[in-house]
Formats: structure tokens, sequence, C-alpha cells
């Protein structure tokens, strides 16, 4: 993200030969995105979720923002309105998933107007799940809801929360 010249960024989208979806953030300057929209096909996305920033930049397609970082699903679901009315589309940004925030993306997810393509999905990257994960894992590349669940549909294990507090406490004190 924002780590290329549009050189390097030309140089890239050749390498990879089309396979690429989407380029996130290509370069730091939006101006710079003008040159490799006039020179590419590739479609680019930004983490900036502010509508009144992204509103007025020609050339974002897309939106990808954390659930968290927008207030909590009901705010991923009114963000995305917003955007759409920006001609902008959105896709829910994975990271931090410990079980909790998996199931807020999932419910936001879920809400919201169809998608042209799915939001991410890092949940096997974590260690630790802190909630029983069982029914939430995607199937058939579609994440859904649990039948059981009530509220967000979480069950915290607290043993493991405990646990990991207490690793947690003994590596920061040094023991």
């Amino acid at each position: 993200n924002q780590g290329y010249s549009v050189r390097e960024a030309l140089d890239f989208l050749k390498s990879v030969g089309g396979l690429l979806e989407n380029f996130e953030e290509p370069t730091a300057d939006f101006d710079d995105w003008s040159q490799l929209r006039d020179l590419t096909n590739a479609t680019f996305s930004t983490h900036c979720a502010d509508p009144r920033l992204v509103g007025g930049i020609k050339n974002i397609d897309a939106v990808v923002a954390a659930v968290d970082y927008l207030g909590g699903p009901s705010e991923a679901v009114r963000a995305d309105s917003v955007y759409y009315r920006l001609g902008l589309d959105f896709w829910i940004r994975s990271y931090r998933e410990f079980g909790i925030g998996w199931a807020a993306m999932v419910h936001a997810d879920t809400a919201r107007r169809p998608k042209s393509r799915p939001s991410q999905c890092l949940i096997d990257l974590n260690e630790f799940d802190i909630i029983d994960l069982e029914g939430w894992y995607p199937k058939d590349g579609k994440a859904t809801i649990p039948e059981r669940a009530r509220g967000l549909g979480v069950e915290v294990d607290w043993p493991l929360v405990t646990r990991l507090s207490q690793a947690y406490e003994k590596r920061k004190s040094g023991r």
C-alpha cells in the first residue's frame, strides 16, 4: 500500500499479467492513479473510509475498511449505502480476527447490498480464536451466520482468554 512510484506500479502490474483483480493504494498520491488508469485496466481501492474525502477523487473504485474502524456492523452497512451513492464499491477489510471481529464482519457483510466480490477472509491466520467458531467458517466460498446465533452469536472461550491474558502479562513482565 502506497509503496510504489507510478513506474514501479506499472512494472508490478505487468509482472502479474492481469491476475490482479484490484490494486490497493498503489502509490501514496491519488493523482498518480490517473496516470495508472490511462495506462492499465486496473481498478483501485483505498483504506481511506471518509466519504467526504474519497467521494471527490475520481480514480477510486472501492473503499476497503474494517468493521470496527467504521463503528460496528450497523455503521458498516450505513457506510456501504453512502459509498454506493458515491459510485464506489465497498469491501470489508479482514484483520485482527479472534472470532468476535469475524462474527461482526459476517453480520455486516450479509446485511448490506449485493456485492461485486466477496470481502476478505483471513480467519485461518490466527493461532487462537477466543470464541467457539463452529458454524462460522466459510463453506463453498461463503460465510453464514449459524442458526443458533443470538445477538452477535458468539460464545467467548473465557478459559482461553484467561490463559492468553496470563501469557501476555508474563511476557510483558519478562518472567
